[in-house]
């Protein structure tokens, strides 16, 4: 009896060949098997598969496929991680030299100079206010589309509540002939309709205070910015203009309306109407501007390099401000859309009742 705590010896079993295939000389798996072989195995194959049934046959062909689309797969992956992929796939670490930070620039420049022994100093340094202006534009040409787009929201409150006041001057207009009872009673049958429509004008006056406030910021960041780049010419006149048509106090326009002695909104609605039409050929207009004073304040001037820092980290920092408050402007919206969508399920579950 062997001692069940002795070690077990183990050996190398003789792989068995597979039944049908008896006689095929064994292949083992580190050798290459030559082509009347694989007829061989070929051979072997179609005669064990003609044994089987026709459900069995299609079983087969079906495993067999699966086998192989796994295969291929493997191979191909094993392929595609030999070769060599870059170590950045994302588009963010790839910038142009615009969107460089301005002492990353310098020393690009420094280096291309050192490689290629280019010793104009001025030529790198016009160069490095070339692009810089280039970079400050495109992204104050962004905050300008986002400002137009702020501002027809404003103009949009503002003829909403031009409406709901024109509707409330409507309803206080006396016939000629009205003596003071006749006066008293046209007042008292439409009171409940001018207080409501009073209180939707106050509605959209509270929100459009709110886009008032904001409005001031971006008011105060485009007048910074125009300070450091006044040229005192045509093109500062047209980036002033731009900030007199967004900085129109609106308030006071409606509180002048609603005390016009004929009772009327007209000439208010249109002025507002008429902005609106213009604004977007303002906008553009400003644009080319602003590069042409940016330009002339980088590029033209005879400034020292050591005063053009400071101009665009300036104009970047007043940039940055105008965003903040306009992503506080989307988060206006999305509040505000929420709370249309929140009375609207109300109502519907209300009416299901």
């Amino acid at each position: 009896m062997n001692n069940i705590y002795m070690k077990k010896k183990y050996t190398k079993k003789k792989a068995r060949k597979a039944r049908g295939f008896s006689k095929i000389k064994y292949i083992t798996g580190q050798t290459r098997i030559s082509r009347s072989q694989t007829k061989q195995l070929s051979d072997a194959y179609n005669v064990e598969i003609k044994k089987l049934s026709s459900d069995e046959q299609e079983k087969l062909i079906k495993v067999m496929s699966k086998f192989q689309r796994t295969f291929k797969q493997k191979l191909q992956d094993k392929k595609t991680k030999s070769k060599k992929t870059p170590v950045y796939k994302s588009s963010k670490y790839y910038k142009t030299l615009e969107e460089v930070p301005a002492p990353l620039l310098d020393k690009i420049l420094n280096k291309i100079n050192e490689k290629f022994e280019i010793k104009d100093d001025e030529a790198k340094n016009l160069l490095m206010k070339t692009i810089l202006a280039s970079s400050v534009c495109n992204v104050f040409n962004k905050s300008l589309d986002n400002i137009l787009e702020f501002n027809k929201t404003i103009l949009k409150y503002c003829k909403e509540a031009c409406k709901y006041l024109s509707d409330i001057q409507s309803y206080s207009m006396y016939p000629s002939s009205a003596d003071e009872n006749e006066i008293e009673r046209i007042d008292y049958e439409f009171r409940p309709v001018k207080q409501s429509l009073r209180d939707k004008m106050a509605d959209v006056f509270n929100k459009l205070k709110k886009l008032l406030i904001m409005r001031n910021n971006i008011v105060s960041q485009l007048n910074y910015i125009l300070k450091i780049i006044d040229n005192k010419d045509d093109d500062s006149k047209i980036y002033r203009d731009l900030i007199d048509n967004l900085n129109i106090n609106y308030l006071e326009e409606f509180e002048k309306s609603e005390l016009y002695i004929d009772g009327t909104t007209c000439d208010l609605d249109h002025k507002i109407e008429k902005l609106r039409k213009k604004l977007p050929e303002i906008f553009e207009k400003v644009k080319i501007s602003f590069e042409k004073l940016l330009k002339t304040k980088l590029i033209y001037s005879k400034d020292e390099e050591t005063t053009m820092y400071p101009i665009v980290s300036s104009i970047n920092d007043a940039t940055t401000s105008i965003d903040y408050t306009l992503a506080q402007f989307e988060k206006f919206l999305k509040l505000k859309k929420s709370s249309v969508n929140r009375k609207s399920s109300s109502r519907g579950s209300t009416s299901r009742r």
